[in-house]
């Protein structure tokens, strides 16, 4: 008896020590599967960023006085950047949630900025089949939410995409948000529900079971006709789980599609006219506002000195051009770390914009240096790196801000304000 227990225990041992060298063993294959895909992404970005930049600034331009088959072919080529943009944001962040190495960053959330940002970002997409969002706020809404904002604005941005792909022209997608109270009234365990309801084609109840899983897509036909790459609402339910939530779906075919996301609260509570109030004049006027413009106005009047490394020329001129839009035209640009770190050590500048990689020094070690001798100075990443280990390393080294590229017009008006600030 004793001899097979010893055996035993040497077995489950053995066992054990396989189990670890197989998990050891995937972990590294999946680590160098998420570096493949950030590789790609990367080099797909650059020339993306050129495709997205310069057709953003051009429709900015779109007037009376341009040939609308010229604007049309325009819209066309800022359309297909964005898809395709959307399509390696997809395949990165799926990547990075197989592997593990998705971050969620938990903090005090100010709900109206973050539905502001959603709003307005989804505008654009939205007025090319003209369909308008309602929203809906209980007033018992809390102003504060403990989640991570980025995660949750990627969470309704990609919910309200996919109402928006599959509403019909001149239609309306509603999002609500209220909310649920827990059982015997215990704070603590308060949710906060957000859902999104479109009118369009629905789904069918037999789809429910596969609808969030990868690569799946309600049916051939909606692959046919809709496109995507199925990753969509399988990255959705991953973020909402990450976030500690959940997600679920109520459809008829034919008729709706509702989804609804739970996450939990800790939130303070306000006065009714404090929290919706804000909330439905600050959304109603998303659709028409133009934050460039107004950071212009505000910016031209500052006169700002940028400095900007970058190597690749086209990505140079495109953001050359961006930062001209808001007034801004005294722009050194070098194309490495190195140069703007010399540089820098002879003029002051209001804001040093840096790439991540370059030549001979890329962007951290240049930020290192600069900060260093100068803590005081302004820096912002604007890079193709799409992963968060490098925007939690832009953070360390002491940027203020981080653009991912490719980057529209609207997209550094946060770090211009920060600057301005």
């Amino acid at each position: 008896m004793e001899k097979q227990i010893e055996d035993r225990t040497n077995e489950l041992a053995t066992a054990n020590i396989n189990l670890e060298k197989a998990n050891a063993q995937l972990a590294i294959q999946s680590a160098k599967q998420l570096q493949h895909f950030a590789c790609m992404s990367h080099e797909i970005r650059t020339p993306l960023n050129c495709i997205v930049g310069m057709s953003s600034l051009l429709l900015e331009d779109d007037g009376p006085s341009m040939d609308p088959m010229h604007a049309d072919s325009i819209r066309m080529i800022n359309t297909s950047g964005e898809l395709l943009s959307a399509v390696v944001d997809d395949v990165l962040d799926y990547a990075k949630l197989e592997s593990g190495s998705f971050e969620v960053d938990i903090g005090l959330t100010k709900l109206q900025d973050t539905l502001d940002s959603v709003l307005y970002s989804i505008t654009q997409k939205m007025q090319e089949k003209n369909i308008r969002i309602r929203t809906h706020f209980s007033p018992t809404v809390p102003l504060y939410l403990e989640t991570d904002s980025r995660r949750l604005q990627q969470v309704l941005f990609n919910l309200l995409g996919n109402a928006g792909k599959f509403s019909k022209i001149d239609s309306v997608i509603d999002l609500s948000v209220s909310l649920v109270k827990a059982y015997r009234d215990d704070e603590n365990n308060d949710t906060i529900r957000f859902s999104v309801k479109d009118y369009g084609k629905g789904i069918d109840k037999k789809d429910f079971e596969t609808i969030f899983q990868p690569f799946s897509q309600a049916s051939k036909e909606t692959q046919n006709v809709y496109g995507g790459t199925g990753l969509g609402l399988s990255i959705t339910s991953k973020l909402v789980h990450r976030l500690g939530g959940k997600i679920s779906l109520d459809s008829e075919l034919g008729k709706y599609a509702d989804f609804t996301v739970d996450l939990p609260m800790n939130g303070r509570y306000v006065d009714i006219q404090k929290i919706s109030g804000k909330m439905t004049s600050a959304s109603a006027k998303t659709t028409t506002k133009n934050p460039g413009n107004i950071t212009k106005v505000l910016l031209g009047k500052l006169d700002l000195k940028v400095l900007y490394a970058e190597d690749n020329i086209v990505n140079q001129k495109v953001l050359a051009r961006v930062l001209n839009r808001y007034g801004i035209t005294d722009i050194t640009i070098v194309d490495n770390g190195k140069k703007a770190v010399d540089i820098s050590a002879k003029t002051k500048y209001d804001c040093i914009l840096l790439d991540m990689q370059m030549p001979i020094m890329g962007g951290i070690e240049a930020c290192e240096l600069i900060m260093d001798r100068d803590p005081d100075s302004k820096i912002v990443f604007v890079t193709a790196h799409a992963l968060d280990e490098f925007k939690v390393k832009a953070k360390s080294v002491g940027a203020i801000g981080f653009i991912s590229k490719p980057f529209r017009v609207g997209d550094i008006d946060e770090v211009l304000r920060e600057i301005y600030t």
